[in-house]
């Protein structure tokens, strides 16, 4: 979305206490696709944050 930005965020367990942390940096949106590439390091659950 145009003027918000959007932190794509993952964790390696979905459970009670998870902890989100931060792939990259946040992107500003611009109202087109954004793309994040991330390194294929195991197994990831991701969410994006946006504000």
């Amino acid at each position: 979305m145009t003027g918000y930005s959007s932190q794509l965020e993952s964790t390696t367990l979905l459970n009670a206490t998870v902890v989100w942390g931060n792939e990259g940096a946040a992107q500003v949106g611009t109202g087109g696709n954004i793309t994040v590439s991330v390194p294929a390091t195991g197994e990831k659950f991701f969410r994006v944050n946006q504000y």
